[in-house]
């Protein structure tokens, strides 16, 4: 039988969202944290609906109309008294330089013809009506916000405030470790589609995810900063500079940070290879170390990307990091012309004929091949290896007092997580 939600199931789900908060993260709660889960607490059930709905949608500027939901008849009101608490605004108060992109994305291509006829620029050229969606919005973008939020379209779209915004991204993370944006995990558990882990292994006397609010911050500043520049939705001169950038607290925080700067120096690498270089080569980020010896290399570089790469074969990041290395040294130095790939691939089992129905599912071809030879077959690629260590190790990663999962949600043993299994 298909499962049904129950009327107002968002709104439990974040109720039990701010129980579990409360009771297993309080201690990274800041001041406005918790000044906001008191006030909603006593805040309008529909108050307290719009704001959940507002918060799972998937873009943050929201039509004011889409918010007429059947449980909640007095949306207007609701809408009017988070107003008037600052937790919500309009487009015409909320729009600013940063986030006049963002509003412009959530826009259709008849919204965006209107807002750039009623801006009526003087600096704007003749744009064919039929030209593409990514046309308008580049144009539209040349507008100034305010210019933008003077418009009557404004009118019709709200947002969270920004500093409310940044509060539920904060419980957000420290709940689930990560940068999720709503609550559909909770939605697709009661489903049955989303299987969580039982309650006793995440509430034994294990420690949390963080030990201090520094170092949670510290976590969720460098997890803000990897969306923005590996999602491209801010450039290297639009965010912090990185030498500006707070000494990462914690390993969650130093792991995303070396992450960051690989992104960083990603959006550099064409209009300032050199730049981008350096801050590869001092990152500790296998991806960032491998696409410095490369580059160094392109740019003419020779013997810098070499002394690079047998650095990193004296002292490698991990195993992928060292082969690439030691593949790089031997064709560059040795004269080797093929790759230790190519040289495997060679080598290997005589070839197997499959079908061009297989063409880029080439797993399921051999599997075919050998399932018509009388074999049976199992597409297992690291799943057996995870399972035996999970097996091997379980009274440690899952039994011992500082074992077991943060959240219900959570894939990885918390051990795992805060690389202090070892």
């Amino acid at each position: 039988m298909k499962k049904t939600l129950p009327e107002f199931y968002y709104l439990t789900h974040f109720h039990e969202f701010l129980q579990t908060i409360g009771e297993h993260f309080a201690h990274l709660l800041r001041e406005s944290d918790q000044a906001f889960i008191r006030e909603f607490q006593v805040a309008q059930q529909a108050e307290q609906a719009i704001i959940v709905r507002i918060i799972n949608r998937s873009q943050p500027w929201v039509r004011r109309e889409t918010l007429n939901y059947p449980e909640i008849p007095t949306w207007q009101q609701a809408l009017a008294a988070l107003e008037n608490k600052h937790w919500i605004g309009t487009a015409t108060t909320l729009i600013n330089t940063n986030n006049l992109k963002s509003f412009l994305r959530v826009l259709t291509k008849s919204d965006l013809q209107r807002v750039y006829s009623d801006a009526d620029a003087a600096i704007a050229l003749q744009i064919r009506k039929s030209a593409s969606k990514q046309h308008w919005l580049d144009a539209c973008s040349q507008l100034h916000h305010v210019t933008v939020r003077n418009l009557s379209i404004a009118k019709t779209f709200v947002a969270l405030h920004s500093d409310l915004e940044t509060t539920i991204r904060y419980l957000l993370f420290i709940y689930f470790g990560r940068m999720e944006t709503d609550f559909k995990q909770f939605s697709l558990r009661d489903l049955g589609i989303r299987t969580t882990h039982e309650q006793a292994i995440v509430t034994n006397e294990s420690s949390p995810r963080y030990a201090s609010i520094a170092e949670a911050e510290s976590a969720f500043y460098y997890s803000e900063l990897r969306r923005l520049l590996a999602d491209g939705i801010s450039e290297p001169f639009e965010v912090d500079a990185i030498e500006d950038w707070p000494a990462p607290i914690g390993h969650h925080a130093e792991r995303l940070a070396a992450s960051c700067r690989f992104y960083y120096g990603d959006a550099l690498k064409v209009t300032n290879p050199q730049r981008a270089c350096a801050i590869w080569r001092e990152t500790l980020h296998p991806k960032a170390q491998e696409q410095a010896v490369r580059l160094l290399f392109q740019c003419g570089n020779h013997a810098a990307a070499i002394e690079l790469a047998k650095a990193i074969i004296d002292d490698p990041l991990d195993d992928s990091l060292a082969l690439f290395a030691e593949d790089f040294v031997a064709r560059k130095v040795g004269g080797k012309r093929t790759s230790i790939l190519t040289d495997l691939l060679r080598n290997s089992l005589p070839e197997v004929a499959i079908d061009e129905a297989y063409r880029g599912a080439v797993e399921r071809g051999v599997m075919a091949w050998h399932e018509r030879h009388g074999r049976r077959c199992f597409h297992s690629e690291n799943n057996m290896w995870r399972a035996l260590f999970v097996i091997f190790f379980w009274p440690e990663l899952i039994d011992s007092k500082e074992g077991g999962f943060v959240s219900e949600f959570d894939r990885t043993p918390r051990l795992l997580q805060a690389n202090s299994f070892y």
